[in-house]
């Protein structure tokens, strides 16, 4: 589809990622997902491209192409590997269970990570919002009828259950074992940090640049600027010291 790659490109450029290859999935369910350690795709599904409009089309692609510029692919793959082993090797069940504990709760924080990524390419925090609702929603019949100001004030109502220590124990176990934070909380979070003084430098081109003054060097894979000191290149995901 020369739209949504023409898109695809443009969020790559906000973002200076190195364009991985993106697919689009016959699928009902609405989903995106990034894979691949070594070279990471991008596939969205066609009930999502139906359900959501251009503009948050876009919102998603950069939210995608976010976990690619912080090398979430290849290191959520390094950590599942990593407790899968630890499982294989015997340690104990209750060690295991907290490195599983741990891991998902970075999962949350990467996706928390990929919707600024997805602000970034938008610049619109209405349209970060509604990507929001509608997945919360699921259906276009009932979206017009979700007011944003009521949705955004269920994230307040879901973080005064820490006001209550059994309140607390039953939200941290609601949460142990998702991998994505709950929606309305995703969605106050977006707004927070649309308001930020670190957004708005962004914004106005304020931000530490990938200069060659620096001392980058180039990924000997895909040519991307990248530290001395990282072993694994965040664009391509393969070994930078190759």
């Amino acid at each position: 589809c020369p739209k949504i790659y023409a898109m695809f490109r443009e969020a790559c450029d906000i973002l200076d990622v190195h364009e991985p290859d993106l697919f689009l999935v016959s699928s009902p369910y609405v989903n995106a997902f990034t894979f691949g350690a070594e070279r990471p795709f991008i596939a969205i599904h066609s009930a999502l491209v139906d359900l959501l409009t251009e503009e948050e089309l876009m919102g998603v692609l950069g939210h995608e192409l976010g976990h690619v510029k912080c090398g979430h692919v290849l290191y959520r793959s390094i950590a599942v590997l990593l407790y899968e082993l630890a499982k294989t090797m015997g340690l104990a069940r209750i060690a295991s269970a907290g490195v599983a504990v741990a891991l998902y709760d970075w999962f949350r924080k990467a996706e928390m990570s990929a919707d600024r990524a997805e602000l970034l390419v938008t610049q619109d925090v209405n349209v970060c919002l509604h990507v929001h609702m509608k997945l919360s929603a699921g259906s276009k019949c009932i979206y017009d009828q979700i007011d944003p100001k009521e949705f955004l004030k269920q994230a307040d109502s879901y973080e005064e259950l820490d006001y209550s220590t059994l309140n607390k124990v039953f939200k941290l176990l609601n949460e142990l074992w998702l991998t994505h934070p709950v929606p309305v909380y995703r969605a106050k979070e977006i707004k927070l940090w649309s308001e930020s003084k670190q957004y708005k430098e962004i914004l106005a081109g304020r931000y530490p640049t990938e200069e060659p003054g620096l001392g980058l060097r180039p990924c000997p894979h895909c040519g991307s600027k990248i530290s001395p000191s990282f072993f694994f290149c965040p664009d391509c995901g393969k070994n930078s010291r190759v």
